[in-house]
């Protein structure tokens, strides 16, 4: 007679490989005097985040650095802004936060240092919005929000295409 059977494995359990014994004790199923292999294979999604730095430069004199530009970065979840919050060590991961209470996007406000630069790291995978909200004195707000995305692969992809950048270090000039 041959039989057919559905294995599901709930929990933190992990196998590479199992028996018919085991699944049966893990489902608590009731079988005697059979024994079949099973091997499972775990996929597991490799996450590879990226880091964009910020250049912030004058559009006629690309040489010039503009310091004081500030800048939120947020991404939607669930039809939920949630907002970059900066780590306290670069090489930590950051914190996303919605506005609660009386909070304003001014909450989560990064400005450009002396060399017109900011660096979110640990962008995953996804679609991120940058919004200048405040121009170096003497300048422009932009008219428009920039829109961002980071791959699988942790490339990051901006209005023109591909950010210059390598590994997972990328630069976007503004």
């Amino acid at each position: 007679t041959n039989y057919t059977a559905q294995y599901k494995i709930e929990g933190n359990e992990s196998f590479t490989t199992a028996s018919d014994t085991e699944v049966r004790r893990l489902n608590n199923w009731q079988v005697e005097d059979q024994t079949t292999e099973v091997e499972f294979t775990n996929t597991y999604k490799v996450v590879v985040p990226a880091d964009l730095t910020l250049l912030k430069v004058d559009s006629g004199d690309t040489s010039k650095k503009l310091s004081g530009a500030a800048f939120v970065l947020y991404k939607e979840e669930n039809g939920v802004n949630k907002y970059y919050s900066a780590p306290e060590e670069l090489s930590t991961t950051p914190g996303w936060n919605s506005l609660t209470g009386t909070q304003t996007e001014s909450t989560y406000i990064l400005t450009t240092d002396e060399k017109g630069e900011i660096t979110f790291v640990g962008l995953t995978e996804g679609k991120y919005t940058l919004k200048e909200t405040k121009a170096p004195d003497g300048y422009n707000l932009p008219d428009k929000e920039i829109a961002l995305s980071v791959t699988a692969d942790g490339e990051i992809v901006g209005p023109g295409g591909k950010v210059p950048g390598s590994g997972s270090t990328y630069t976007l000039t503004v």
